[in-house]
């Protein structure tokens, strides 16, 4: 597959990374890619984690942020990607 993420529907207390496969396709799976907003929020922390972890720049952080927020419209979703945790 040309995207995988390894915590599907939240079924694991653990911390990944994507690897650098799914990374080249990180864009198109939050551009609705992937239908389910639990999927796309795990993502997004996913991607916010790996900016701590010094594994992602926040420049490219932010080039994720502007491509998947022009087309995201689940309330959780926007609120963590903002930084505003409900």
């Amino acid at each position: 597959p040309s995207f995988v993420y390894p915590n599907h529907d939240d079924q694991d207390y653990a911390l990944f990374s994507l690897d650098p496969k799914s990374m080249e396709h990180v864009t198109l799976a939050l551009q609705k890619g992937l239908p389910e907003p639990l999927t796309r929020l795990m993502i997004w922390n996913t991607l916010s984690q790996m900016v701590r972890d010094a594994q992602l720049s926040p420049e490219q952080y932010m080039e994720y942020a502007l491509a998947g927020l022009a087309v995201e419209d689940d309330d959780p979703v926007l609120d963590m990607v903002a930084g505003r945790y409900s």
